[in-house]
């Protein structure tokens, strides 16, 4: 029996999140997909150190030709993005740290009162240990399993070298190895590859600063979010070597009992289904989730791009009307009705008397 799950576990629930970042397959539109352009490598190289990192989407297009990572990937992961590298701990005496950045704005505007957090769907990572080459470990204890994500509420400021300046960080640190399951189960060996997914509400994102607590910091804000980055840090020697992150989906958590925008609503999002018959695939997109070839949730086969709610409110307002009607017309009859059954049982006596009399009588 399918364990049961939460009911915020669930991706596909519009009232529960909205879909911020997805594969291109189902993405609504250009600025809600996975693009290998939008993100920037920031690694410890600017400190001397030799980690390194790289973003990639599966199947993106390259030069008018459609190109998989390997030759392992397969329709099933079309679209989604893989954060990648090595992460070294022997050059900075153990702080090693490896990201992608974000160079763009998120595509929906959040706020505290409208969403709660963020959740990251992810493909259960494989067994990093197995694949360590033995000769190149990074100098750490363990495989990569940590990762953080980072938000930025202010627009970077570029120094003389064109570097950054240093600015308040809001981090989140989560393991994905311990990503939960939409079976609602936890990781295990058999489970790699399977999608997944973390989350965080905004109270988890801690303030910092050069990779350092920030205790004066305000609590993040989320309205004033500028953009985010992917990180895998070695935690002074914890970890090192070979990573890879595959990110399905980014989501905002919505916040219990706000309200949200038709557009929002309209928005189809990675289901517990999707993970579990196979319909988050290439074929799967086209028959049951690509918004380019069926309707969307909420919207009309007829005007794909009107809310079905809205359709919806009309035709109640055209019912409506039509019972009120039937039912002036039946009250009507039955005033007809039992008028002629007062005017046949009067005797004819009383008829004469009100002046109704039949031809034969006069």
């Amino acid at each position: 029996m399918t364990p049961m799950i939460d009911e915020r576990a669930q991706p596909g629930s519009a009232e529960t999140a909205l879909s911020l970042l997805r594969p291109f397959p189902r993405a609504k539109d250009d600025e809600h997909a996975w693009r290998s352009k939008d993100f920037t490598p920031v690694n410890d190289s600017i400190r001397g150190g030799i980690s390194n990192s790289d973003l990639e989407v599966v199947g993106e297009q390259v030069k008018g030709a459609w190109s998989h990572r390997d030759a392992g990937a397969s329709s099933s992961d079309l679209g989604e993005a893989i954060f990648s590298g090595f992460l070294d701990t022997t050059k900075l005496g153990g702080a090693g740290f490896a990201s992608q950045s974000f160079t763009r704005p998120l595509p929906q505007k959040l706020d505290a009162h409208h969403f709660s957090g963020l959740r990251l769907v992810i493909r259960h990572p494989h067994d990093s240990a197995a694949s360590q080459p033995a000769s190149e470990p990074g100098g750490g204890e363990a495989p990569v399993y940590s990762y953080v994500l980072n938000l930025r509420t202010a627009d970077p400021v570029k120094r003389p070298d064109g570097r950054n300046e240093s600015a308040i960080i809001y981090e989140w640190d989560f393991d994905a190895s311990k990503a939960q399951g939409f079976d609602g189960s936890s990781y295990c060996p058999s489970k790699a590859g399977s999608p997944a997914y973390v989350e965080a509400q905004w109270k988890d994102f801690a303030a910092t600063y050069r990779g350092r607590p920030a205790k004066d910091a305000e609590k993040l804000d989320p309205a004033k979010i500028k953009g985010f980055s992917i990180m895998a840090r070695s935690n002074f020697g914890k970890q090192s070597g070979k990573f890879e992150l595959r990110l399905i989906e980014l989501q905002a958590l919505r916040s219990t009992g706000s309200a949200f925008g038709a557009s929002d609503a309209l928005e189809p999002r990675f289901s517990p289904q999707d993970a579990s018959n196979e319909k988050y695939s290439l074929m799967g997109f086209h028959q049951a989730m690509n918004p380019s070839s069926v309707p969307r949730s909420g919207e009309t086969e007829e005007y794909p791009g009107k809310p079905r709610f809205e359709d919806e409110d009309h035709q109640h307002g055209l019912r409506a009307a039509k019972t009120s009607t039937t039912l002036l017309v039946f009250v009507f009859a039955i005033l007809l009705a039992l008028g002629w059954l007062v005017w046949s049982s009067k005797p004819r006596a009383m008829l004469k008397k009100a002046g109704w009399q039949h031809c034969h009588d006069n």
